[in-house]
């Protein structure tokens, strides 16, 4: 049942009471109940059940997924969280649960995309293939190249590979969801300068959006030194931004003149209209 402590003593006012002989040395698995089910008829409910079920319960996990992982099979999961052996059986079989769930989830999101796309999964070789592009700036587009002169520095292997992928995927008719992971300071907002480009040259516009106004201004400082000598019309955005030269800033946005703007969420406030917004860079 549930217990508390109140002036230094147990207090309960919803248990059951067992006999101790049935119970010791067992971990007992607690369900939620419905008025009138007591925690010993709905245990005893579940063990018929799984004792006549659970042989035919299948993993929907390929054997190769659960050896890589040290996962249970889904008999395993279903005994450790209703008849639990130890503790630990309980924490892996939640484990196993777990990431089970997540597996199918992210299984569904990528079919979804790939139909969307009318793309069939890569094989292993064109996959190796792809991962091994050994230059960018063959593929890149004029501003691109442009930027890429200017750079001090050489991009790395994973930056071109990602702007190769981004650039490509900006070419097709269906929209593009992607998401950039790397650690701070390993070049993903220079990733995210080229992908603006790739849509400014075809005449869209492009929104980067920070969560705090010292990250904007970081980013369009950035944008300033990097994209305003190639030629990129620039604009800084926030709640902050004076009315005067918050309404000159709107109408540019509306006009067109604008091809990237930096702010924060007051990019996307009810004032705020956009000439024709083709990305929407999130930081």
């Amino acid at each position: 049942g549930s217990f508390y402590e109140k002036d230094g003593l147990l207090e309960s006012s919803s248990f059951d009471i067992e006999k101790i002989d049935c119970i010791e040395k067992k971990i007992l698995p607690v369900y939620p109940l419905t008025k009138g089910l007591k925690q010993m008829k709905l245990r005893k409910l579940i063990c018929a059940a799984m004792d006549q079920w659970i042989g035919t319960v299948d993993s929907e996990l390929p054997k190769p997924i659960l050896e890589k992982y040290h996962l249970l099979t889904k008999r395993d999961v279903l005994l450790s969280m209703h008849t639990p052996r130890t503790l630990d059986d309980v924490a892996k079989g939640k484990h196993s649960l777990i990431f089970e769930e997540c597996f199918s989830l992210q299984m569904a999101i990528g079919m979804r995309s790939l139909q969307k796309r009318g793309r069939l999964p890569l094989t292993q070789g064109e996959s190796d293939q792809q991962s091994a592009i050994p230059s960018v700036v063959s593929e890149l587009s004029l501003l691109q190249k442009k930027l890429h002169r200017c750079l001090p520095f050489e991009l790395t292997v994973d930056q071109k590979r990602v702007i190769t992928e981004i650039t490509q995927d900006l070419e097709r008719e269906e929209p593009m969801a992607r998401l950039i992971q790397g650690d701070v300071g390993s070049g993903k907002t220079l990733v995210a300068f080229f992908s603006c480009l790739k849509i400014i040259e075809q005449g869209g516009q492009v929104a980067l959006l920070a969560p705090t106004e010292l990250l904007a201004r970081q980013h369009a400082d950035t944008a300033a030194r990097l994209l305003a000598p190639i030629g990129i019309r620039l604009a800084f955005l926030t709640g902050n931004v004076k009315s005067e030269g918050r309404a000159y800033l709107l109408e540019a946005l509306v006009a067109g003149e604008i091809n990237l703007v930096v702010g924060t969420h007051a990019l996307f406030s009810k004032s705020v209209r956009y000439h024709d917004l083709r990305l929407v860079i999130i930081d």
